[in-house]
């Protein structure tokens, strides 16, 4: 499942993927919430909670097309990835280069951290 997180900043996207994610859910909600926020503030900054693990990801081949159609969306700035796991963690080092924002990881205790800077 896919969902947003409310009561963050107008100028920082919050995503929450837990259990199975599915394409649908991605389109569905994360690409409106991306170009609404890309429409409103002219740039991408986001808060990812990952707390599943890669494969979680139903029909996972979509995955990497879906990281190629983010590198391209628009001006991302700041993309802050909250998890436990290492394999999360691999694959943000993976599409460091393809998606043109700074990446970081940061441990489930480091939310608020996360917040600080993926605002830049």
């Amino acid at each position: 499942m896919i969902s947003l997180i409310s009561n963050l900043p107008p100028d920082l996207l919050g995503i929450i993927a837990t259990h199975e994610v599915s394409r649908e859910e991605y389109e569905q909600v994360v690409l409106p919430a991306m170009q609404k926020q890309l429409d409103q503030t002219g740039a991408l900054n986001c808060l990812a909670v990952v707390d599943t693990m890669p494969g979680r990801f139903s029909a996972g081949e979509w995955w990497p097309a879906a990281m190629t159609k983010l590198a391209k969306m628009g001006k991302w700035r700041h993309i802050a990835i909250v998890t436990d796991s290492e394999r999360v963690n691999r694959l943000l080092e993976m599409f460091r280069e393809a998606i043109p924002a700074e990446l970081r990881g940061f441990g489930p205790g480091q939310v608020q951290e996360a917040i600080k800077w993926a605002r830049g």
